[in-house]
């Protein structure tokens, strides 16, 4: 596995407002794709609880390469070793249990 560094862009765009993180996160996986769509997994809003209003529903942009930029992270500091998951930094992963 590799460290994705993944960087929110411009979390003033609206599709932002699909995501209950916005800062850096680094992710342990083997592909840049894996690394984004699990941060999407992790940090996704669920859709409205009104039946029938997804008028307002965005991407959630973790995916989005116009949204978060994504690289390999060679001097982290976190391991290459062991399963995909969130490694960094403290804030993301805190969020992430507060869920």
């Amino acid at each position: 596995m590799r460290i994705w560094e993944l960087t929110p862009l411009d979390t003033n765009d609206r599709a932002w407002e699909q995501s209950d993180y916005k800062g850096v996160v680094f992710v342990r996986a083997g592909s840049e794709y894996e690394a984004r769509e699990h941060a999407k997994a992790r940090y996704i809003k669920a859709p409205p609880k009104i039946p029938g209003d997804h008028s307002e529903l965005r991407e959630c942009p973790w995916s989005e390469p116009d949204q978060v930029s994504g690289q390999i992270c060679n001097d982290s500091g976190y391991s290459v070793e062991g399963d995909l998951t969130i490694v960094g930094p403290e804030d993301a992963i805190q969020h992430m249990n507060d869920l």
